[in-house]
């Protein structure tokens, strides 16, 4: 708004696969009178639609050129195993040094600093009741989702329960529901998520002192 009129600033454009997968992301300016690039990213995908490379590249005013790329791969139970950061110094890639985020197996997200990070994982003997022994299970599908989600999850002790959503950067976007006291068992609700910008969420449940968060994917 320039205090009389809407004018144009910024665009960024996605495109998708059939599969829902983000595959490229477009930024533009809107610079005297016309759309000038700004920068893209690229992603790809293995056959299990884990994300193996994400590409930026900006515009020097005449073409496309290399800044970053992210490479990450798995072993064969679709473990992340090892992610990559390098930017590209006219030449050639060399490590550089970025805030990397590595999933556990329940989806939550920890953040390293450096340019590389290696992932190990322990075969651990699984108690006799899982679900006692977690005390509490979340889910939502469509995972992704263009619109509404049924979220569902599990108790097994009686307990003050709530769910948020959080965007990536930490920020809350949303609260299902109010804070109510909750009985043992399972629980579903709707939730339209069409309202949010497409990007990663995640959802957190909060039942006494426990605390169970799952990761999910808006797309358009």
């Amino acid at each position: 708004m320039d205090g009389s009129q809407w004018v144009n600033y910024f665009k960024e454009t996605f495109t998708y696969d059939s599969n829902g997968n983000i595959l490229s992301d477009f930024f533009e300016m809107f610079v005297d009178g016309q759309w000038v690039n700004i920068e893209r990213m690229k992603y790809t995908y293995d056959t299990n639609w884990k994300e193996l490379s994400y590409l930026l590249e900006v515009w020097d005013g005449t073409q496309w050129v290399n800044s970053s790329l992210l490479t990450s791969t798995y072993d064969v139970d679709e473990n992340l195993i090892t992610q990559l950061n390098q930017a590209w110094d006219g030449t050639q890639w060399s490590d550089a040094n970025t805030t990397l985020i590595f999933y556990d197996s329940k989806e939550r997200a920890f953040s390293f600093t450096g340019y590389k990070i290696e992932v190990s994982y322990k075969n651990i003997t699984p108690v006799k009741d899982e679900t006692s022994f977690a005390g509490l299970i979340l889910n939502c599908s469509p995972n992704p989702s263009s619109g509404p989600i049924t979220i569902n999850y599990s108790l097994t002790e009686p307990a003050t329960t709530s769910l948020t959503i959080t965007n990536s950067l930490g920020l809350e976007s949303a609260k299902i529901g109010s804070c109510q006291m909750q009985m043992p068992g399972e629980y579903y609700t709707n939730y339209d998520a069409g309202n949010l910008i497409p990007g990663i969420y995640f959802m957190t449940i909060k039942s006494g002192n426990k605390t169970e968060t799952k990761k999910f994917e808006i797309v358009k």
